[in-house]
């Protein structure tokens, strides 16, 4: 990733971008929005390689979660210390799954 490109996110139906004045009134288009936690970097290229390869497919009924995604989460548990994990509003039964997985 490259952390250092600006990207520019006007004109994209972004929150942070296109509708502070919707949350704060006229003018506040001249803010800086750090109102919201919306990140202006792209997502890595891993990722948008998987999610074209899915759009290529056409089709996007429900689908069911299978043994590759349930790897990938542990793994990511299993590898991310848990000072990095923090937990929100509904969130609590991740929390204890999370640390029911690290014990």
């Amino acid at each position: 990733m490259d952390f250092n490109q600006i990207i520019n996110r006007n004109n994209t139906g972004s929150v942070k971008w296109d509708f502070i004045e919707r949350h704060f009134g006229d003018g506040a288009g001249k803010l800086l929005p750090m109102w919201v936690s919306d990140f202006d970097f792209a997502c890595p290229p891993e990722v948008q390689a998987a999610l074209h390869q899915r759009i290529e497919h056409g089709v996007f009924g429900y689908s069911e979660r299978d043994e590759a995604y349930f790897n990938a989460l542990l793994h990511w548990f299993f590898v991310t210390p848990p000072a990095h994990v923090k937990t929100g509003m509904g969130m609590q039964r991740g929390k204890a799954s999370y640390q029911g997985w690290r014990s």
